[in-house]
């Protein structure tokens, strides 16, 4: 058991766990600096560091398991997902006229930030099954799975989380030696889903955030306000920013949703683009460290488990730092590890720790 145990440590990916901990850093910076006139005892930054610190030790939990266990528990993880998911749309709590969340005393869970990681073991033990040359028997029925997380995701309605569920099942499609014929039936698909979603789905702020983004003067005091706020606070910055604590647009609060969705913004203007460089390239080596592992396996389960995770963080982090641009919608999705959140911590270290398993065992 020593001898496994040392193994262990020695292809542990420090680099890997190094980088998390830099985004975490990040993020606890930004968090303390915006509670600082908040008048709340540092409640939030609190909170983060209990997340950050149950976050660390599942990410060195789960990485002591064998990933084989995660695989044979895909479909009972996969249910539970479909469960949570119909469970907060009837009893969860609505915030911003979403049901997403369930709230737990002081805290709150948001079941599609897990239901992303189930989406993903779940496409991975499902596609490693039926190999790099499917039929469209298989890409019918991988819809189908996709698709019991994004219609209970997509009525809550929460835009930005079945978004990122159709991006994993899109990119890990695309590991796939598909026909050309099957991408043409998955556009017009798309499409077709598209106008009907804007025509019966959506709701009405939700079509006027997609006007305002083609149009940003559109409505320039009130759905546009954010982006506007958001442009403001990273135009200022300036290389090294204005310090912590020093950032008008956080501090007076004219940037919404500083901690979570606007926390990109928040680092620009008080730490400036020093810290915008240092955090890109913490993505750049997390995505790094996670193409060298896919490398290393093997198995095709590891395979597309860690191509999902891939797509995962990177696309979360480019949706989030677009929408503190103006460069996308504004769709309520997290910078991974940075933002405020429990539900989005957990879920991406867990993830992390499921590929770390697969790495340490790949040796």
């Amino acid at each position: 058991m020593l001898q496994s145990l040392r193994a262990r440590v020695r292809y542990f990916d420090w680099t890997l766990f190094g980088v998390s901990l830099v985004l975490l850093t990040l993020g606890l910076v930004a968090i303390y600096s915006i509670d600082l006139n908040r008048g709340q005892e540092f409640l939030n930054f609190r909170k983060q560091i209990a997340f950050a610190v149950a976050g660390i030790a599942v990410f060195l939990g789960i990485a002591l398991v064998d990933w084989r266990f995660f695989r044979s528990m895909v479909w009972p993880l996969y249910g539970a997902g479909f469960l949570s998911l119909l469970g907060v749309m009837a009893t969860g709590d609505t915030h911003r006229a979403t049901a997403s969340w369930f709230t737990f005393g002081g805290f709150a869970l948001q079941p599609v930030e897990f239901a992303k990681v189930i989406l993903i073991l779940t496409l991975a033990f499902y596609f490693s099954k039926n190999g790099f040359l499917p039929s469209i028997k298989t890409v019918a029925q991988s819809f189908a799975l996709f698709a019991g997380y994004f219609i209970p995701v997509l009525l809550q309605p929460d835009l930005g989380g079945a978004g990122m569920l159709f991006f994993i099942w899109i990119f890990m499609l695309l590991f796939l030696r598909l026909p050309r014929r099957y991408w043409l039936i998955l556009i017009f698909t798309g499409i077709a889903v598209a106008i009907v979603s804007w025509a019966f789905v959506f709701k009405d702020y939700q079509r006027e955030r997609v006007l305002v983004f083609l149009d940003p003067g559109r409505d320039a005091l009130h759905r546009g306000y954010n982006v506007t706020q958001s442009l403001v606070a990273v135009g200022s910055g300036g290389m090294f920013g204005r310090g912590l604590g020093g950032g008008s647009q956080s501090q007076l609060r004219f940037l919404p949703e500083a901690q979570t969705d606007f926390i990109f913004a928040v680092l620009a203007e008080e730490l400036g683009f020093a810290a915008i460089i240092l955090l890109l390239c913490a993505y750049g080596f997390l995505l790094y460290r996670l193409s060298e592992a896919a490398s290393r396996t093997t198995d095709n389960f590891p395979l597309f488990v860690i191509v999902g995770a891939m797509a995962f963080f990177g696309m979360e982090a480019v949706a989030n730092m677009g929408m503190n641009l103006g460069l996308l919608p504004i769709a309520g999705l997290t910078l991974p590890l940075v933002s405020y959140g429990g539900s989005s911590l957990l879920s991406k270290c867990m993830l992390l720790g499921i590929v770390q398993s697969m790495r340490i065992r790949s040796y």
